[in-house]
Formats: structure tokens, C-alpha cells, sequence
């Protein structure tokens, strides 16, 4: 017997579930719109399906939602906003969420790789 997944629904649910990472890991769909720099209620309109996110605030929470999946492997997810608004060495002294938000996200995870393996910038 094989199993039939369907692709669009399941590209919606992982899309929904990026979105609802993204959104904790900012602490609320405001805080999330914040970091976006789009008005406070799309992350909800998107939530609702009552709108899509651009491209750019698409990018920047499926990079959010990874980087934050990543954290949490490791670290608690209570200190997750904390890492990423502090400066950090591996980045040259800028935060992560500045990384994000400019696309540099491969940067981020090598940020966060160096810090899980113990390596000091």
C-alpha cells in the first residue's frame, strides 16, 4: 500500500507552520510585523490566509523559522530573542536579527554553528 501525500496542502501547512515559528520566536505577530517592517496586522492576515506575505517578509521568516529551529535544538527557547538582538562577536558585532532582515542568514547559522561547537570569535 503507498502513501499519497498531497503537495499543495502539504506546502500550506509547512508554510503556516514557518509562519507560527517565526512569530513565537518574535514573541507575537506584532514583534514579528516589527522585524518585517510591514504594518502590525499582516502576520495575521497571513495566518488567516487573507493575505500573502512579499517575497522579502517570506524570506525573512522561513530564515527566521530555521534559525530559530536551530536555536531550540540546543538552547532554551526563552533565550532566543535575547541571542537574537545581542551583538555578536561571529558577526562582527551585529545581531543577528540585523543579519536576517539584510539576508545574510547563511552568516546567522554559521553564528550559531560556531556557538554550539564551543568556538570563540
Amino acid at each position: 500500500m503507498t502513501m499519497q501525500l498531497d503537495l499543495a496542502g502539504a506546502v500550506h501547512a509547512s508554510d503556516d507552520a514557518r509562519l507560527r515559528i517565526a512569530i513565537a520566536t518574535a514573541g507575537s505577530a506584532t514583534a514579528l510585523a516589527d522585524l518585517l517592517e510591514v504594518h502590525r496586522s499582516q502576520p495575521g492576515r497571513w495566518l488567516k490566509r487573507e493575505s500573502t506575505p512579499t517575497p522579502s517578509a517570506r524570506r525573512i521568516v522561513d530564515d527566521l523559522a530555521l534559525v530559530a529551529t536551530k536555536y531550540v535544538s540546543t538552547w532554551p527557547a526563552e533565550t532566543i530573542r535575547d541571542w537574537l538582538a545581542g551583538d555578536n562577536a561571529y558577526l562582527g558585532g551585529a545581531t543577528p536579527k540585523d543579519m536576517l532582515r539584510s539576508g545574510r542568514v547563511s552568516e546567522v547559522l554559521a553564528a550559531l554553528e560556531g556557538e554550539l561547537a564551543g568556538v570563540y570569535a
